[in-house]
């Protein structure tokens, strides 16, 4: 579970617009193993 969060937290530092705040994301989610990002960085 740490290395999951941490993986989540670096995907952010690396400069992906991971959502890191309710209700989208954030670190519940994330231990749920949901992953959000920005619908512009997916978008096609």
């Amino acid at each position: 579970r740490q290395r999951w969060l941490a993986a989540c937290r670096g995907l952010g530092d690396a400069g992906w617009p991971v959502l890191d705040r309710a209700p989208g994301g954030g670190p519940r989610r994330w231990r749920l193993g949901e992953l959000a990002v920005a619908w512009s960085a997916v978008a096609g």
